[in-house]
């Protein structure tokens, strides 16, 4: 909040996982100055979990990796 004081645009990239009250009050005080965009990111694997086992595949849109975690 000190960062941004005052006709700012604010983004948040977030889980929200432990988001409670406080979060609540300290965004509320940066939106009252200042513009805020809250952006939800989902991560089904969070959810999901990784099957022992079960290869992954990891990639950066040049390069790929298989990682085996069994």
């Amino acid at each position: 909040a000190r960062l941004a004081r005052h006709d700012h645009l604010v983004v948040i990239l977030s889980d929200f996982a432990g988001a409670n009250e406080t979060t609540r009050k300290r965004l509320a005080t940066i939106a009252a100055h200042n513009d805020v965009l809250l952006m939800l990111v989902h991560d089904p694997l969070a959810e999901q979990g990784l099957t022992q086992g079960e290869p992954i595949v990891l990639g950066d849109g040049q390069l790929q990796a298989e990682i085996d975690l069994g």
